[in-house]
C-alpha cells in the first residue's frame, strides 16, 4: 500500500477543499440529473455513490445504439467482444475477468439479464438498444451487490427505459451513413383513457456492414434487425400504479471482420519439414530453463518444438508486441457445407415485464416480475483462416484442423423481486426479497476436418477412425450442455442521519446460488465414416451423461458514511464486498461436466470520494479512490495431464487493484459546455502461481502446460507481480459541445467527442497487447422544437489501431509427435477484430 498513499493523499486534497461560492454565472447552474441507482429517484450529486448518467439527448444525438457505444461516453467502461458474438466481457474500472461470469451486471429497468456464455468466456446474452426507447443508461461502479442481486461484483449497467406518459407525442429517428447501414426508429406515447397511458417503439437496422470476404465479396460486420415493444401503465389512483411492457426482436448478423495473427508459420522449414517457423509477429521463448536451452532459443535459427521429437532445443513461438491486423490480411474461408458464406449469428429475444408498485405516505411497495426468452445460433468459421484440407506430405508434424463452429444457445430467465422501502424524517430503509432463475441450453454441432498432414494420421492415430478424403456427413449427433441456475436472496438496507450533515448506511445481502450442469459427453469434432460420436477411445471422454452441480452462500455487507459539508460538497467512505459464484468448466471442447469445478470469487473494495459543485454549480468536480483486495479470481489455464492438453478454470490466489477517477463537467459559457472523465487502475497479480494451483485444485493433472510456462517465463507459470488480462491503467474520455442561437427557433450544434484507453495486455502473461488508442467524433447540425438534422463522422481520424482482441488456439496447426506418450501441442494466435472505419453519415429526427 505504501506506493498507493501518494496518489491517495492528491485525490484526497483534490475533492475534499470546500467549494467557494462564485458571485456571477447562476444562469449558467446545470441542470440537476435525477437516478435511480439506489431504487429511488434521487440527485445524482447527492448520493454516495461513483456513476456515470448518459441522457436521453445524449443517446439521441450521439445515435448510441449498442453497449460498445456507451463504453465511448464513459471513463473506465470497456466493453470487450471475444471469440464469438455473444462472446461479451464489459469491464468497469479495470476489474477484468476472462473466465466465469461477467463482473459487471446489466439489468434493463432494475432486472438482471446477465448471463454466463458456456461455450466460450463472456457473458451471453446482450442488450439490443435500438430496440429501447431509452431515458438514460446508469454507469454504477463498485461492487453493488445488496442494490443489484446477483451480478453486480465490480459495477453494474443499467439502462432504464421511458414510461408511457399521458399527453401524446412521439419521434421519428432515422440515420444512414457512407456504409449503406440504414436505421429507423418510431416512438408514441400518449393516453388511451385518464387512467391508463401505452408507449409503443418500433426499430429496424439494416447495414452492408465495413468489410467484404476476400472469398466471395459478401459483408462483413453487417447485419438487419426488426423488432417492437408495447408498454402500458395504468394509474387508477394515487396509490397504485401498474406497468407492464412486452418486447420482441430478431436480429442477424453476417461474420466479424477478423485477422488471425499468427506465432507460427503453417508451413514448415526445417527438420525435415516436421517443424513450423516463428513470424513476425512472435517471440521464441525457452520452456526449459537450463543455460544451453536458453542459449539455443535465443539463436536466430532456433528449432520450434524439437523436443517433442525426442531433439533439443524446448523452444516455443509465443505472439508477443501490439495487436495487428488490416483488411488485407482477413483470410476467412466459406462454409465447408455450402461453399458460400457462413451464416453468422441470429439473435431472437422477447422480453415481459411487470412492476407493481403501492406508494404510502412513508413507504412505498413494489413487485417486479420479468421473464426473457432468448436464442442464439452461430454459425462461423471459427479457425480464422484459409488453410487447404490436406497437405499431401506424409509427416508427423502436418496436423490441423479446419472448423466451422455452430451453436445454438436457449436461455429462458426468469426474475421476480418483491421491494418495501421506507422513509422517515433521519431514517431511510429499504428490504428486498429476489429470486432469479435460469434455464441454459447450449447444443453444439461444430465441425472438424483433417487437413495438413492428412497421409500422416492413420500413424499418429493408429485406427481407421478419421478420413479426410469423405465427403461431410450430416448424421452425427449434436454436443449439448445444459445449466439450470437458481439464486434466491434477501437484501436489506438502513440509511440514519446522525445530524443533518453526517448519514451511515448500513446495508447487506444474503445469497444462494446453486448451478445444475448436465453433458451428454459427446465430443463432436471429427467428420467419421460412420458416427461423430467419440467417446472413450483413451483421451479424455467417457461415454454417457455426466451430471454435476455447485451450491454457494454468502453475505455481501455493504457499509458508508457520507458527510454533507455544505450545498456544494459531499464527501463519501464505502466498504463492500462481492461475491461470484463457483462454477464448472464448460470451454474445454467437450460435453463431459462431471469434473472441472472451481471456486467463487472474493472481492473487498474500500472507496473515499467526493462530490462538489463550483461557481454556482456551473461546474460539478467529483472524485475518488479506490483499493480492491481481490481474492481467488477465476482464470483459464491450459494444463497438462500427462495424455492431453486440457483447457480448465482454476482459482488464483490473490490480486489487488488501486485506482482514482475524476469527472469533470464545466458549462464554460451559456452555449458552451464540456466534460472530463479520467480513471486510473492499477491491477496486479500478487500470488498467482499455477504449478501450486493445478496441483491443488485440479484432479489427474500433474504439471502446467508447455503454453502456459512460455507465456510466463518461467516454469511454475507463475504470473505474480503482473498486470491483470485486458485492463488498461488509464482511461479517458473528453466532450465539447457549443450551442448557439442561429434564427429564431433554430439552435446550432457543434459537438467534439473523444474516449482513450492505454495499452491492455491479451493474456496474464503480459505478452502480446492491445496497443493505447484515442477515438474520437464530431457532429454538427441544427435543432428546432420539432425537428433535428445532424450530420456525424464516426472515427474521425480513421484510426485503425485494433481495439479487441483474444488469443485463440490456432486449430490449423498442431504439432503431432511419434514418439509414445508426447501429447500435440498447438500454437496459439491473435484473433484481432478489425475497427470500424470512419465512417461520414447523417441523424435526422423528427417530434410531434
Amino acid at each position: 500500500m505504501k506506493k498507493y498513499f501518494p496518489y491517495i493523499a492528491v485525490a484526497i486534497s483534490g475533492t475534499a477543499v470546500v467549494p467557494s461560492m462564485a458571485q456571477e454565472g447562476a444562469s449558467l447552474a446545470i441542470e440537476e440529473i435525477i437516478v435511480t441507482a439506489r431504487k429511488t429517484e434521487e440527485n445524482l450529486q447527492s448520493i454516495p455513490i461513483a456513476l456515470d448518467a448518459i441522457s436521453p439527448t445524449m443517446i439521441s444525438e450521439r445515435g448510441i445504439s449498442n453497449v460498445e457505444d456507451v463504453a465511448q461516453y464513459s471513463a473506465g467502461l470497456v466493453f470487450d467482444s471475444g471469440l464469438l458474438p455473444n462472446d461479451t466481457r464489459p469491464v468497469i474500472r479495470g476489474l477484468s475477468s476472462s473466465r466465469g461470469r461477467a463482473n459487471v451486471a446489466t439489468l434493463i429497468d432494475d432486472v438482471d439479464v446477465t448471463s454466463e456464455a458456456m461455450t466460450t468466456g463472456g457473458g451471453g446474452i446482450t442488450a439490443n438498444l435500438r430496440l429501447m426507447d431509452l431515458e438514460r443508461v446508469e454507469v454504477v461502479k463498485g461492487p453493488q451487490s445488496v442494490l443489484y442481486g446477483r451480478s453486480a461484483f465490480s459495477g453494474a449497467v443499467n439502462y432504464v427505459t421511458k414510461r408511457p406518459e399521458q399527453e401524446f407525442s412521439g419521434n421519428v429517428d432515422v440515420m444512414y451513413d457512407e456504409h449503406d447501414s440504414a436505421e429507423l426508429r418510431l416512438g408514441v406515447t400518449g393516453g388511451l383513457t385518464d387512467t391508463l397511458a401505452a408507449r409503443v417503439n418500433l426499430a429496424a437496422w439494416d447495414s452492408d456492414g465495413w468489410y467484404e470476404h476476400p472469398q466471395t465479396g459478401g459483408e462483413l460486420n453487417g447485419g438487419e434487425s426488426f423488432g417492437g415493444s408495447l408498454a402500458f401503465e395504468w394509474l387508477p389512483d394515487d396509490v397504485f400504479t401498474a406497468y407492464t411492457k412486452l418486447s420482441y426482436s430478431d436480429e442477424e448478423y453476417t461474420p466479424t471482420a477478423r485477422v488471425f495473427d499468427l506465432s507460427a508459420t503453417a508451413n514448415r522449414d526445417g527438420f525435415l519439414g516436421l517443424l513450423p517457423s516463428a513470424t513476425d509477429s512472435a517471440t521464441v521463448v525457452p520452456i526449459a530453463f537450463d543455460a544451453a536451452n536458453v542459449a539455443a532459443c535465443a539463436a536466430p535459427d532456433a528449432a520450434l518444438y524439437a523436443d517433442l521429437f525426442g531433439a533439443s532445443p524446448a523452444c516455443r513461438p509465443i505472439s508477443s508486441g501490439k495487436a495487428r491486423g488490416k483488411e488485407s490480411q482477413i483470410d476467412l474461408s466459406t462454409d465447408p457445407l455450402t461453399g458460400k458464406d457462413f451464416a453468422g449469428t441470429e439473435v431472437e429475444t422477447f422480453r415481459a415485464h411487470l412492476d407493481l408498485r403501492w406508494e404510502f405516505e412513508e413507504m412505498e411497495f413494489r413487485s417486479i416480475t420479468a421473464f426473457t426468452d432468448n436464442e442464439i445460433q452461430t454459425v462461423e468459421d471459427i479457425d480464422f483462416t484459409d488453410y487447404d484440407l490436406i497437405d499431401p506430405r506424409p509427416f508427423f508434424g502436418q496436423i490441423g484442423f479446419s472448423t466451422r463452429a455452430d451453436i445454438n444457445h436457449q436461455t429462458e430467465q426468469l426474475s421476480q423481486e418483491f421491494r418495501v422501502l421506507g422513509y422517515t424524517d433521519n431514517v431511510d430503509w429499504f428490504i428486498s426479497a429476489l429470486y432469479w432463475k435460469e434455464e441454459m441450453d447450449t447444443i453444439q454441432d461444430d465441425l472438424f476436418w483433417w487437413r495438413n498432414g492428412g497421409t500422416s494420421i492413420p500413424v499418429v492415430v493408429p485406427n481407421p477412425l478419421f478420413d479426410p478424403t469423405l465427403a461431410p456427413s450430416l448424421d452425427l449427433q449434436s454436443s449439448t450442455i445444459s445449466r439450470e441456475t437458481e439464486h434466491t436472496s434477501i437484501a436489506a438496507s438502513i440509511s440514519y442521519a446522525l445530524s443533518d450533515d453526517l448519514s451511515i448506511t448500513i446495508e447487506g445481502r444474503y445469497l444462494e446460488e446453486d448451478l445444475d450442469y448436465t453433458g451428454n459427453n459427446i465430443f463432436r469434432g471429427f467428420y467419421t465414416a460412420s458416427s461423430g460420436t467419440i467417446c472413450n477411445i483413451g483421451i479424455d471422454f467417457p461415454c454417457g451423461t455426466s451430471k454435476n452441480s455447485v451450491s454457494e452462500s454468502q453475505f455481501v455487507p455493504r457499509a458508508s458514511i457520507d458527510w454533507t459539508i455544505n450545498d456544494d460538497a459531499l464527501m463519501y467512505f464505502t466498504y463492500s464486498e462481492g461475491f461470484k459464484p463457483g462454477g464448472i468448466t464448460t470451454v474445454d471442447a467437450d460435453s463431459d461436466v462431471s469434473e472441472g469445478e472451481f471456486e467463487s470469487e472474493q472481492l473487498k473494495s474500500y472507496e473515499l470520494g467526493a462530490k462538489t459543485s463550483w461557481l454556482d454549480k456551473s461546474v460539478f468536480l467529483n472524485g475518488a479512490v479506490f483499493f480492491y483486495d481481490y481474492t481467488d479470481q477465476q482464470v483459464p489455464v491450459s494444463a497438462s495431464n500427462g495424455a492431453v492438453a486440457v483447457s480448465k478454470v482454476v482459482n488464483a490466489g490473490e490480486s489487488e487493484l488501486f485506482g482514482a477517477e475524476f469527472d469533470l463537467t464545466w458549462q464554460v459559457t451559456e452555449g458552451f459546455s464540456a466534460q472530463l472523465g479520467y480513471v486510473y487502475s492499477d491491477t496486479e497479480y500478487t500470488e498467482y502461481n499455477l504449478r501450486e494451483i493445478t496441483e491443488e485444485n485440479i484432479s489427474g493433472i500433474a504439471s502446467v502446460s508447455n503454453h502456459n510456462i512460455a507465456i510466463s517465463g518461467n516454469e511454475d507459470g507463475d504470473f505474480s507481480g503482473n498486470q491483470f488480462a485486458l485492463s488498461a491503467k488509464h482511461a479517458a474520455t473528453l466532450s465539447l459541445r457549443y450551442e448557439q442561437i442561429i434564427a429564431s427557433g433554430m439552435n446550432g450544434i457543434i459537438e467534439l467527442n473523444g474516449s482513450y484507453l492505454s495499452k491492455r495486455y491479451l493474456s496474464d502473461g503480459n505478452n502480446a497487447y492491445l496497443p493505447s488508442h484515442d477515438i474520437w467524433s464530431f457532429q454538427t447540425g441544427v435543432d428546432t422544437e420539432q425537428w433535428r438534422v445532424l450530420l456525424f463522422v464516426d472515427n474521425l481520424l480513421d484510426d485503425d489501431t485494433i481495439r479487441s482482441a483474444t488469443s485463440n488456439t490456432d486449430f490449423g496447426n498442431f504439432i503431432a509427435s511419434p514418439v509414445p506418450g508426447v501429447q500435440p501441442e498447438q500454437p496459439r494466435a491473435i484473433n484481432a477484430r478489425l475497427p470500424q472505419p470512419r465512417t461520414v453519415g447523417a441523424r435526422f429526427t423528427y417530434r410531434f
